[in-house]
């Protein structure tokens, strides 16, 4: 065993340190394409490729209205997005879905998730970050409010793979428009900071759902009606959550 895991540890480790690229400018590329950036070392007289990019640290992010308003966009869509995956199959059941179709609807939900990666990502050459955000927000709402009469026919398979999308969107570009507004530097502490307040709605989505249910007559009606107010709520956090001032300028200020 000790030989096997000093196996493991060579071949995982090794690659990571010596070959792995980190970051565009390890290839001597740019960002999302565009030509590099190449400045003089100064100790060196080395040309180097420079990232064409502000970085800012945690304590500046903080600072700013961008930071604040994507967070609190994110824990509205985490308190949605995790009640609804704890109460989406309890719902159709019974309102007489079979069981045996809670995996393969759970397939289709997964399904939209890769696809809408994909689908956010493209719609990100075409408009702004925090709209493609904000348009998957306002999507999901309506998805929300449709959910509360649905009919138990195939079309819910549809419906789960549509949500899928937009979850998937979500998960693809939340982190990244943080990357464009605040740089690579300390994305990692940037969201980090932001992780505690959505994880917390993560987990406050589902109670909150289950003790709706319990307080109205067994009704999935009140929680719904208020995640698609989240929904709506997040998708107007992201749409004016525009880039913050450059650091000079804020600076200035």
């Amino acid at each position: 065993m000790q030989v096997i895991g000093s196996i493991v540890l060579v071949f995982s480790l090794v690659p990571m340190v010596l070959i792995v690229a980190r970051r565009p400018e390890d290839l001597n590329l740019g960002l999302d394409g565009d030509a590099p950036v190449q400045r003089t070392d100064d100790a060196t007289g080395a040309l180097v490729v420079q990232a064409d990019e502000q970085e800012w640290t945690a304590r500046q992010a903080l600072r700013t209205r961008a930071f604040w308003l994507l967070t609190f966009a994110s824990m509205a869509t985490a308190v949605c997005g995790a009640g609804l995956g704890v109460h989406r199959i309890p719902y159709f059941t019974e309102r007489g879905m079979d069981p045996v179709l809670a995996g393969p609807l759970l397939i289709s939900f997964a399904a939209g998730i890769g696809v809408g990666g994909f689908a956010a990502a493209y719609l990100s050459t075409r408009m702004s970050l925090r709209k493609v955000l904000a348009l998957l927000m306002f999507l999901w709402m309506g998805l929300i409010v449709a959910l509360l009469n649905i009919p138990i026919n195939p079309i819910i398979f549809v419906y789960a793979f549509a949500e899928g999308m937009m979850l998937g969107g979500f998960l693809a570009m939340n982190p990244v428009i943080y990357a464009l507004y605040f740089g690579r530097g300390s994305l990692g502490t940037i969201l980090g900071l932001s992780h505690p307040i959505v994880f917390g709605a993560n987990a406050f989505g589902p109670i909150y759902a289950a003790v709706s249910y319990d307080a109205t007559a067994q009704s999935y009606t009140i929680a719904f009606m208020s995640f698609g107010a989240f929904m709506g709520v997040s998708a107007l956090l992201a749409l004016f959550a525009k880039p913050p001032k450059p650091l000079r300028t804020a600076a200035a200020h």
